[in-house]
Order: C-alpha cells, then structure tokens, then sequence
C-alpha cells in the first residue's frame, strides 16, 4: 500500500523519529483505537427493560469487533511503504 497523502506525513514523523513506530504499526493502533467498545452502553441497559435496544447495541458492538478484527488483519498482510512526491517545478 503506498501511502502519498499528505495528512499520514504527521503519523510517520511522529513514528519514525520518536518511538519506533513505522507506518503499518501506526495504522494498527489506529485500527484498534477506532474500535468502539459497547460494553459501558450495555451495563447502563437493562435487557429485561428494553430488550429490542440492547440487543441492538449488542449487535452494533459485534459489528464494531468485527470490523476491527478485519482491518487488523488487512494492515498486518499488506505491505506498506510511505512515499513522498514532491511537484517537479518545470524550470
């Protein structure tokens, strides 16, 4: 994956001259940190009281580790190279 948008140059300056990190781990933690977590959601419901929303909430938590379980492993198998590209001004 060849990364040339200019909003990743912060994430690889940040990973690569501070602790270590190269462009696919910072996508991972991204990866992991955008998972939402349902569980607090589901503790504040009451199945017994409301049980079309909790199970809603429960399937949009199933949903969300999912994904997050897809994506995860779609960065580790893909290559990842960061590449810059400056304009050539025509001289």
């Amino acid at each position: 994956m060849a990364v040339t948008d200019e909003a990743n140059a912060p994430c690889m300056h940040l990973g690569r001259h501070s602790c270590g990190l190269d462009l696919q781990d910072c996508l991972a933690l991204g990866v992991i940190f955008a998972a939402t977590d349902s569980v607090a959601v589901l503790q504040v419901l009451k199945q017994d009281r409301s049980p079309l929303l909790y199970s809603l909430v429960f399937g949009e938590g199933v949903i969300n580790d999912a994904t997050a379980v897809a994506l995860l492993r779609a960065v580790q198998v893909t290559p990842c190279t960061y590449t810059t590209h400056s304009p050539q001004m025509p001289a």
